[in-house]
């Protein structure tokens, strides 16, 4: 257990990351909208759904935990850019039958890029906005949670996850063949478990025991699509949030 020193130390610390990515990597926008950048680098002061939505999501949560102890100053910031950050973002969102569903980057986008979100990003977008709602966040959203788990499921093949949504038929096979990444299955997991959805998590368990395994090596991709079964640290860091969230989720939030 934290002592009452430490727990102050990460309240001020987090307090210090959350004010900092709201006055330096934050754009207003003059609709009462606005967006995180994807870094604090001036060069990714892009609107990118997925990091918008994470920051958004967390700093709402820090607010229900420590925002009546704030100065009104940084209160009233982080209120802002979160409820900011939640408009556009419910803004953006394009459904598909009722299913949250948002492209990579906002359209329309100076490169004029129209991707959409593979499982990772998109599972993202899910927990973020999730936690903004499930932490009180002020914008209402236009999906329920009901649908945000679905949106999730649309990844699901028999025995397998895909890296892209298929709820749309796709002319090239990258986005109609590909099988997640290790990190996306990982992130299904966790949102899906976080969301309430066990049996989707228990889903993609077995999918990723029986087809990135064996455990503990597992494999960035599934080895009946790639040979290559090198250990991939930041994909298996999503894997261990999966498991998680999985088993001990409902504990400690």
């Amino acid at each position: 257990m934290w002592t009452d020193p430490e727990r102050r130390h990460i309240r001020d610390l987090s307090l210090a990351v959350l004010r900092r990515w709201a006055t330096d990597a934050f754009t207003a926008l003059p609709d009462a909208g606005g967006f995180f950048w994807y870094s604090t680098a001036s060069a990714d002061a892009e609107f990118t759904i997925n990091p918008s939505a994470m920051l958004a999501g967390a700093t709402q949560r820090f607010l229900h935990h420590y925002g009546a102890g704030l100065a009104t100053v940084d209160r009233r910031l982080l209120e802002d850019v979160a409820d900011r950050a939640a408009r556009s973002i419910v803004r953006h969102v394009a459904p598909r039958a009722g299913r949250p569903y948002w492209t990579y980057l906002a359209v329309p986008n100076r490169i004029g890029q129209e991707e959409p979100n593979d499982a990772v990003h998109h599972a993202y977008i899910i927990w973020g906005m999730e936690d903004y709602r499930r932490y009180g966040g002020a914008v209402p959203l236009s999906w329920t949670p009901t649908q945000a788990r679905a949106s999730l499921r649309t990844f699901v093949l028999t025995g397998g996850v895909a890296e892209y949504p298929q709820d749309v038929s796709y002319v090239d096979s990258l986005h109609r063949d590909r099988p997640a990444r290790l990190w996306g299955a990982g992130m299904l997991m966790a949102t899906m478990a976080r969301l309430g959805d066990r049996q989707g998590a228990e889903t993609m368990y077995r999918v990723v025991e029986t087809g990135y395994g064996p455990s503990p090596g597992f494999r960035r991709w599934p080895a009946a699509y790639s040979p290559d079964s090198a250990f991939y640290p930041r994909m298996a860091a999503h894997l261990l949030l999966g498991l998680a969230e999985r088993d001990f989720g409902g504990a400690v939030r």
